[in-house]
């Protein structure tokens, strides 16, 4: 489970961008649809908790969990082959 706030998510994605790779996560807007249609129970959970910066200093955050990463990204990846949203290349070999 992976345990992100929203400025380590921000960054995560901004990272993908930058180098070229395609981005399996949801954006936020997206996971509030999807926490709409699905509920929290089957691929996310809301939780508040203790996060502490680089200087010590701890403040409450609100942190969206997904649940089961592997799961999630393979029906992302099903969508994007069902929308031929897939690229691949002579990397891939597919």
């Amino acid at each position: 489970m992976l345990n992100l706030t929203r400025g380590q998510f921000g960054t995560m994605k901004s990272l993908f961008r930058e180098f070229g790779i395609v981005d399996p996560f949801p954006s936020r807007n997206q996971i509030g649809r999807i926490e709409g249609e699905y509920g929290d129970e089957s691929f996310f959970e809301v939780v508040a908790m203790l996060s502490t910066d680089s200087e010590g200093n701890e403040k409450e955050v609100t942190v969206c969990r997904l649940k089961d990463v592997a799961q999630y990204v393979q029906l992302r990846v099903q969508e994007l082959a069902f929308r031929e949203k897939l690229l691949f290349n002579d990397t891939t070999k597919f």
